[in-house]
């Protein structure tokens, strides 16, 4: 059972009324109809706060309302009566922590109680247990509910607990049979597994977790750390390092280049194989929350989706992992780089036929990814997708492969969003930002963290190619809250930023930026079906090689 948040009004017209969240969630709480939370009282602004909930952490912050937040009797935010809703969004507001026990006041009447219920665990291992049933998009599945285990206590336990429990039945059966072979085994693998010599030192220890290759002062040495990851990258994609050569500096054949460019998470490398002269990228990030096997094991089974998609519009990815609490990944090096550092080098926005050139391709990549039947094996579970969603699509996650004027694009990065926030390895959201905001998200994914179609990358799609084409996100943030302008805020038209923008062509985009009650084109086929045909002839001229 998961981590669970339980929210409990206890003063207003909802009292007793409780609302439970076992997963990311961002929660506007309000009085307007379309709030998470509606609390229908005269007190309560109609955006009144934000809660951002993932359990078992939760943090507030008040959208400048006019009779306050108020946590525990004290107020935490609230805006002077002399100044207007307007200005008042304009103003940062403070995000505060909450824990159990805790009372969250707004407006006068109306009160919130936070009860946390922590993870239920194996009684073994300590690992987190699955809840028991399993849900896709709101439906229960109960064929695909994980087992319940119990040890010889009668504790409950994990699956992987369980399979060793039944082995050492297997083993003890056996033992009389076999003790003398079965001892001897036993040994060597015991001693295998707990004795590693560093790569980095030479020195010989005994490792915390079976992925940790360096001793813990290696560790510490960001230097030595990339090094390993190389070598795990490298080694099952392009060859293995020698046998003879344990030294910390050297992958036999192959180099670093140089750092490619970095973020609050990770940065990327650009890695060559000295024979062939062949290039490729190594990415690595380090979460914001420490991994343990669970959480490892559920970010690399979405992330090694990734591996399994084969499209010339979507980035290769050869090799998925984790070194020293360091995920990596290595990919095809893309010389162009992303297209929002393209249209930093080209000045600005991008001409009409190269940004459709662009988005027609990547359009191309999402439709195939959105139909891709795939299967990734991590540890002793495996993840089937019929489909797999970007949910973090955006021009930085589009690379070009080359630097020429039609560069061929490809969409990087499938399942690293998800991965990140499934594992719980993000306390706050990351992805799909611009300074730390969503701002090519659509309305319902930020209002529902698990909706996950195709429909919210066709809507990043169409907000990525407005940006190329007028270097404006579509929503008006500036001067105002971020989460509470993209979640109620509709998309500027954009012949309102450009009128150069061709009408029919702008119909289209504006039409794709639709939010409710449905997002405007569903499909990423239908939105490049639609650009194509509303396009001027002399560009679809220009662009005819991937229409």
């Amino acid at each position: 059972m998961p981590s669970k948040i339980i929210l409990k009004v206890t003063k207003g017209e909802l009292a007793g009324k409780e609302f439970i969240y076992d997963s990311k969630e961002q929660l506007f709480i309000g009085r307007q109809d379309d709030c998470t939370i509606v609390l229908p009282d005269k007190s309560v602004s109609r955006y009144h706060c934000m809660l951002e909930v993932t359990p078992p952490d939760v943090t507030a912050r008040d959208f400048g309302s006019l009779n306050g937040t108020y946590l525990n009797g004290k107020i935490i935010g609230q805006r002077e009566r002399s100044v207007s809703v307007e200005d008042a969004q304009k103003e940062y507001h403070e995000e505060f922590e909450l824990h159990d026990g805790d009372r969250l006041g707004l407006g006068k009447h109306c009160e919130i109680l936070l009860h946390t219920v922590l993870a239920k665990r194996c009684a073994n291992c300590g690992e987190e247990l699955p809840d028991d049933r399993a849900s896709l998009d709101g439906r229960t599945i109960d064929d695909d509910a994980p087992q319940s285990y119990v040890n010889r206590k009668g504790e409950a336990i994990c699956e992987a607990c369980h399979l060793q429990q039944e082995a050492e039945a297997m083993a003890a059966d056996l033992e009389r049979k076999l003790k003398q072979a079965a001892d001897k085994a036993e040994e060597e693998i015991r001693q295998a597994a707990s004795r590693k010599k560093c790569p980095g030192c030479g020195a010989i220890f005994t490792p915390q977790d079976p992925d940790n290759n360096l001793c813990p002062q290696c560790a510490r040495d960001q230097g030595k750390v990339l090094q390993e990851i190389l070598v795990q990258a490298l080694g099952g994609i392009l060859g293995q390092r020698s046998q003879k050569d344990h030294g910390p500096a050297t992958i036999k054949g192959f180099r670093k280049v140089r750092k490619l460019g970095a973020g609050g998470m990770g940065a990327v490398w650009l890695v060559q194989d000295e024979k062939t002269g062949r290039q490729y990228a190594l990415k690595t990030m380090l979460p914001e929350v420490a991994a343990n096997k669970l959480a490892k094991d559920t970010f690399l089974r979405e992330a090694m989706l990734g591996e399994a998609l084969d499209h010339k519009n979507v980035i290769k990815v050869f090799k998925t992992g984790c070194q020293n609490g360091v995920f990596y990944i290595l990919m095809e090096l893309c010389e162009g780089g992303s297209v929002d550092k393209y249209m930093e080098r080209y000045g600005s926005k991008l001409p009409l036929d190269i940004a459709t050139f662009i988005v027609l391709q990547a359009l191309d990549g999402l439709e195939y990814a959105h139909h891709a039947n795939v299967s990734v094996k991590c540890g002793w579970r495996t993840r089937d997708s019929r489909g797999v969603v970007h949910r973090d699509f955006k021009p930085a996650n589009i690379f070009l492969a080359d630097n020429s004027t039609y560069p061929a694009a490809k969409v990087a990065d499938f399942g690293l969003a998800k991965g990140f926030e499934t594992a719980g390895l993000s306390k706050h959201t990351r992805t799909g930002t611009v300074s730390g905001t969503p701002v090519f998200q659509p309305r319902k994914q930020i209002a529902n963290f698990k909706y996950a179609k195709p429909d919210v990358d066709v809507w990043a799609a169409a907000a990525s190619y407005y940006y190329m084409l007028t270097a404006n996100i579509p929503k008006e943030i500036k001067g105002k809250d971020i989460w509470l302008a993209m979640y109620t805020e509709k998309a500027v038209p954009i012949r309102q930023r450009d009128p150069q923008i061709p009408e029919k062509l702008a119909a289209v985009i504006d039409k794709a930026l639709v939010e409710t009650p449905d997002i405007g084109i569903q499909s990423a086929r239908e939105l490049k079906q639609q650009i194509v045909a509303a396009l001027p002839d002399e560009v679809k001229k220009t662009v005819r090689g991937v229409i």
